[in-house]
């Protein structure tokens, strides 16, 4: 089976949603993992889908691994580098920007986000960065399931919801193109 050159990684766009925000702008217009954008991770006070789009503003790459920073701060914040003891949303975002920085590896990431999700399966910011690992975990064995973690994700979405709803449809847009393949036998 070959392989389409975009996914689910490198092919959503939540940045584009939250531009309003300086520090979305800072990622967009730096694409490095400084200090000011550590330490807006590392901040409870800040919410998940800003810090989301943060980590998208980055983009992706696989010449510099940026994890170990985040991981490195919170190992700090948490005084263990056992993930399994971080927040839900801090287990997401280290997720998220592990899979940005090398999207062909992503099986410990998938883990992570799993965990995440099944301690905060209300946040739908992590149901879809969920979707979008998962997804390109996906990508190597089944199309279909693509866009089956995504449904799956948006199944029983609460009515308040953390991310913008932009920003969830991109992600919808862009993972409903593997659903041709689940008619296939």
């Amino acid at each position: 089976m070959s392989t389409y050159a975009d996914s689910p990684l490198t092919s959503t766009n939540i940045a584009e949603f939250y531009t309003e925000h300086d520090i979305v702008e800072y990622a967009l217009e730096k694409q490095v993992l400084d200090q000011r954008v550590l330490d807006y991770l590392l901040n409870d006070k800040q919410p998940l889908d800003v810090k989301a789009a943060v980590i998208n503003a980055l983009s992706w790459t696989s010449a510099i691994d940026r994890y170990p920073d985040l991981l490195n701060g919170l190992t700090k914040k948490y005084g263990t580098g056992d993930v399994t003891q971080f927040s839900p949303g801090d287990l997401a975002c280290l997720a998220y920007l592990s899979a940005m920085d090398d999207y062909f590896d992503v099986l410990e990431e998938a883990q992570w986000i799993t965990l995440a999700m099944e301690k905060q399966p209300e946040s739908t910011t992590i149901r879809m960065l969920y979707a979008m690992i998962m997804g390109q975990l996906a990508m190597d064995f089944d199309w279909c399931a693509v866009w089956e973690y995504t449904r799956l994700a948006l199944q029983g979405l609460p009515e308040v919801r953390d991310m913008k709803t932009a920003a969830i449809q991109n992600i919808v847009d862009y993972t409903i193109l593997y659903k041709s393949s689940c008619d296939v036998e």
